[in-house]
């Protein structure tokens, strides 16, 4: 079974919901590919795609005939690329590049909504990098210094929605500097 928010009184106060296991079986299938090439030392690419299709059953129309109840976060289409590139500097450690990218389709961000309502999709459209000095040898320890951006575009996209307008964003540019030790 699968846990929903539904509206049982709705003539009461519509923001009143309760949260219940379902009767009957959502099926969620799909598939994934995932290719990693290393075509030289020091450097690899990686690609995944995944399709996801689900199926939500009749008896939720039954539990709350006032609104839509949709299976959340659950995109039809995902996609994530990364590029790794480490370079060994002699006597010093290795200077590691990385850069990735996601993407994915729009998937309902909210499991209820009301007929007559509107509730943003969820979108996903990220790009992050990182260069790093790293395995630097200072007696037993190996150090790390690392630069990174996420969200490298600056995208505004919803990572969570509500019904009506609502919606939390995804967090803008961030820029950081990550020094590590391992011992």
């Amino acid at each position: 079974n699968r846990q929903i928010t539904a509206q049982l009184d709705p003539t009461g106060n519509p923001a009143v919901t309760d949260t219940l296991n379902a009767p009957g079986v959502t099926r969620i299938r799909g598939g994934e590919l995932e290719i990693v090439a290393a075509p030289t030392r020091g450097l690899q690419f990686s690609l995944t795609y995944a399709y996801l299709s689900g199926k939500r059953p009749i008896s939720y129309t039954q539990i709350d005939p006032n609104a839509e109840l949709r299976i959340q976060s659950l995109p039809k289409h995902a996609v994530t690329a990364a590029l790794d590139y480490t370079i060994p500097i002699a006597n010093v450690g290795d200077l590691a590049f990385h850069a990735d990218y996601a993407m994915a389709s729009d998937t309902p961000g909210t499991g209820r909504v009301a007929y007559g309502a509107f509730a943003y999709d969820i979108e996903r459209d990220l790009s992050n990098a990182r260069v790093a000095l790293q395995n630097v040898e200072l007696g037993p320890v190996k150090w790390r210094l690392a630069f990174f951006a996420k969200n490298i575009f600056d995208t505004a996209y919803p990572v969570f929605t509500a019904p009506g307008a609502n919606a939390i964003l995804s967090p803008p540019r961030t820029y950081g500097i990550e020094l590590g030790a391992a011992f």
